[in-house]
């Protein structure tokens, strides 16, 4: 008994602990009892000192909710690791430095195989590195629709290089807050194919980036964002066609600010900056900038937009198979758009300055596109007459006016809302002038429904502030009784 009470009482100093090989099995039974808070029991006394902490080749296997996750090969390296029992902060190190190498199937999904090199973390440095992260599709382009049972994108993706740095770690362990100053990513394709095919879930809902950002569980603040060397290459397959059409962006550069849904943050500054740099068939040059406002509770965004010299034909790798519309000839000498938007519609003015365009109707349709708004039946109708030329030194002015699908993604939002400008900047007087009545219309609406929503939204609100003062009046008289 005096011996196991000296090595409970005794501190222990190390100069350091080496483990090459070890194997460690983890399992956790019920994950609603973890805490970030370290509960840390040790026989080493009240005090535990190692110098160096040191462990090679190590490999882990982790069980929770009924799966098995496995790390193959680990390296951990702590300096100066500090165990105090009667400390508020038990544990402590100068630097904690964890290599963990070639994980595969990371998510266990069904449909696609996510797969990292390597991921890195130093607490000193405040950083974390991941290297070649892959997202390989486990079914091919043609059955994935069919297997996920819905219409749905097919992504295969590789990466380069993702670096986290001002990361706060102690925040993140004591708050339960994700903090960092800048998340980087450099070098990544994407191959992204949907098959029009399989059926659409219309009855799914697709938020806009803020409510995104809002429906965010855990609180997280993250200053700066960007992405280097994007390639997107993207395929549609429309029904009953017999070939995708294809649209391709390269060079993309994303940079982002203030990417939080940190209501004190928020305080100080209301919108998420986004300005976007990429080139379109390997040719034009586009240039965006949306401001995304944080606090609007129709999720409300401001655009602007500029397209340089284009060969518009490189478009019927897209426009062909899907829309069965051919660009013979064209080139547009410069674009730019304003546009402002929310959960609803957008609106906004695009001026097009382009030359020598001639558009042929491979097989004339009237029907309406899903969501295209008034100005896309016009541009199919037999009677719209195409401006072929605008030399003038003044570019053609188009109306924009794009209503929002809760259905699908910000991206459909976006292009819809550029191609109904474009439809009015190549129309004739006559045309713009029809387009712009129907547009006005619609718009018109649109806002009724809009104000519709808005009054009940605020009745429900106070309805519910009614609700919460008669609760509390009712709690102060039980305490003056």
């Amino acid at each position: 008994n005096n011996w196991l009470q000296n090595i409970y009482n005794t501190n222990y100093y190390l100069d350091s602990i080496v483990m090459e090989g070890p194997h460690i099995n983890l399992g956790v039974s019920d994950t609603n009892s973890v805490t970030n808070e370290p509960n840390v029991t040790t026989p080493f006394g009240d005090t535990l000192l190692v110098s160096r902490i040191k462990v090679r080749n190590g490999s882990l296997d982790y069980i929770a909710t009924n799966r098995l996750f496995k790390i193959p090969d680990f390296e951990l390296e702590v300096d100066n690791f500090n165990y105090q029992k009667n400390s508020k902060n038990k544990l402590y190190s100068d630097d904690l430095q964890l290599s963990v190498y070639d994980l595969d199937d990371i998510t266990g999904s069904k449909f696609a195989n996510l797969g990292l090199e390597k991921l890195y973390i130093s607490t000193q440095l405040q950083m974390v590195e991941l290297s070649g992260l892959t997202m390989e599709p486990k079914f091919a382009k043609m059955d994935y629709g069919v297997e996920f049972g819905k219409q749905t994108d097919w992504i295969r993706l590789s990466n380069n290089n993702i670096r986290l740095t001002g990361v706060n770690f102690t925040k993140y362990l004591k708050e339960n807050f994700i903090e960092m100053e800048h998340l980087e990513v450099d070098s990544v394709k994407m191959h992204v194919f949907r098959d029009k095919n399989v059926p659409f879930p219309e009855d799914q809902v697709r938020y806009m980036p803020q409510q995104m950002l809002r429906d965010v569980e855990m609180p997280f603040n993250i200053r700066n964002v960007n992405v280097n060397n994007l390639n997107v290459t993207y395929e549609e397959l429309s029904p009953d066609a017999i070939e995708a059409g294809q649209i391709y962006f390269t060079e993309l550069k994303v940079d982002m600010r203030n990417v939080t849904n940190d209501s004190t943050t928020i305080a100080k500054d209301s919108i998420m900056y986004v300005k976007a740099d990429s080139k379109i068939m390997d040719t034009g040059d586009v240039h965006l900038q949306i401001e995304y406002d944080l606090v609007s509770k129709e999720n409300g965004l401001s655009l602007i937009g500029q397209l340089g010299f284009l060969d518009l034909t490189t478009l019927n790798q897209m426009l062909e198979p899907n829309i069965n519309i051919q660009i013979k000839s064209g080139e547009l000498q410069k674009m730019d758009l304003r546009v402002t938007g929310n959960d609803h519609y957008s609106t906004g003015i695009m001026n097009m300055l382009y030359n020598d365009l001639h558009i042929r109707v491979i097989n004339k349709k009237t029907d309406q596109p899903q969501g295209m708004g008034p100005a896309f039946v016009t541009f199919f109708a037999n009677t719209f007459v195409i401006n072929r030329n605008n030399r003038s030194l003044i570019a053609r002015e188009g109306d924009i006016y794009a209503e929002r699908d809760t259905a699908r993604s910000v991206f459909n939002y976006l292009a819809k809302t550029a191609l109904s400008g474009v439809i009015s900047s190549i129309g004739a007087r006559s045309n713009r002038k029809d387009i712009k009545k129907l547009n006005k219309e619609a718009k018109a609406t649109k806002d009724k429904k809009r104000e519709r929503l808005l009054r009940k939204e605020e009745k429900k609100e106070d309805k519910q502030e009614k609700k919460n003062e008669q609760k509390s009046e009712g709690v102060i008289e039980n305490k003056e009784n």
